[in-house]
């Protein structure tokens, strides 16, 4: 990939597109983390639905 040289005439087109790609990678890092966290709660709720069979079964 060509990196493109700092003029007086792209310098705010080069700061753009870093900014934009920056902004891109952020977004994805949320968005990872927020599926991560629902994957973790639905296993943390799935947990404690089996707990909650597996003590019912010990108090019969």
């Amino acid at each position: 990939m060509e990196v493109p040289k700092l003029s007086e005439g792209n310098a705010g087109a080069l700061v753009i597109n870093a900014c934009s790609a920056q902004l891109a990678t952020n977004l994805l890092d949320f968005a990872k983390r927020c599926i991560e966290k629902d994957q973790s709660q639905k296993k943390l709720e799935h947990d404690l639905s089996e707990n909650h069979v597996i003590s019912k079964k010990l108090k019969i």
